[in-house]
């Protein structure tokens, strides 16, 4: 009697345990794929978020507002500038260039 349960068990495992392995590996493939797609449009966020401020950056560089006044020794200008962010100045002579910086 127990040759033949034996075999019937072997046989069910046989057949049962591939089957279940296959299954298994399928859930954690599927979970590891959405974990993988969910990365993919963090990452694609992320992109296009530095894109953004790279472009920011650009626009904020290419609006350098500079001012070319030139003077003759002793004389002096002054200019009225309605900057609350102004962050630095320079200045050009023939003795050399100094640049002042605003920082608060």
């Amino acid at each position: 009697m127990w040759p033949s349960v034996g075999k019937f068990y072997f046989a069910y495992l046989k057949e049962v345990i591939p089957r279940q392995a296959k299954e298994d590996t399928e859930k954690q493939i599927s979970s590891e794929e959405k974990s993988i797609k969910a990365n993919q449009v963090k990452l694609t966020e992320a992109t296009q978020d530095i894109d953004k401020m790279e472009k920011l950056i650009k626009d904020l560089e290419s609006k350098k507002n500079t001012l070319s006044v030139y003077l003759k020794f002793g004389e002096s200008f002054t200019a009225h500038y309605k900057c609350q962010n102004l962050i630095e100045v320079g200045v050009k002579t023939d003795k050399g260039t100094w640049t002042f910086n605003f920082k608060r």
